[in-house]
């Protein structure tokens, strides 16, 4: 009853994680994958209610994409006013990346808390642990990386912080892929 549901989470998920680029122009914009996942959690509301809670950081991440794109291609970015050293930058790069894993939150909550009424024990324990690996993979990168400067010497760091917060989005899509079949109730 749910599998288009999960499927658009999953889908909305793949959008926001993996950027395609055509130089500077973005193929998909963050703001459709959002979108995507704001109108699967709608639709998920109707198996628990705790979706509804994490619609809160997609709209928000809708609206703060939508600016990215305007920012993006504006005079504001061609005159150098978003540079890297900068603290407006570090607090752009942060924003999101915390309203992201507050609407993350929520979302393995509510595989967790539908898992838990399916009594699907196995999956339930997994939407805990998953939500946990990706605190514990992204946390530091949220924290470390937007204040590495550009220097050799944080040039290991910089990319063992990069493949953490890969693995965590790898085991969040994972999670999302799994969530379609396992607990819509439709398997194969």
């Amino acid at each position: 009853m749910y599998y288009s549901a999960y499927n658009k989470l999953f889908w909305g998920f793949v959008l926001i994680y993996i950027g395609i680029n055509i130089g500077n122009f973005d193929i998909f914009p963050d703001i459709v994958g959002y979108i995507t996942v704001s109108v699967a959690l709608g639709e998920l509301r109707g198996q628990h209610e705790i979706y509804k809670k994490g619609r809160l950081p997609a709209f928000i991440m809708i609206f703060y994409s939508a600016a990215e794109v305007i920012i993006r291609g504006s005079s504001i970015n061609k005159a150098g006013l978003l540079q890297s050293h900068q603290i407006g930058y570090i607090l752009l790069w942060l924003f999101p990346s915390i309203i992201r894993m507050y609407m993350v939150y929520f979302i393995c909550k509510g595989f967790y808390y539908v898992a838990d009424e399916k009594q699907l024990g196995v999956f339930r324990e997994t939407a805990k642990n998953r939500w946990k690996q990706f605190c514990w993979l992204t946390v530091p990168v949220l924290f470390i990386l937007p204040f590495i400067n550009n220097s050799e010497v944080w040039y290991i760091p910089s990319l063992i912080l990069v493949a953490s917060y890969l693995i965590a989005t790898i085991l969040i899509l994972n999670l999302a892929y799994n969530a379609r079949n396992t607990l819509s109730g439709r398997e194969g």
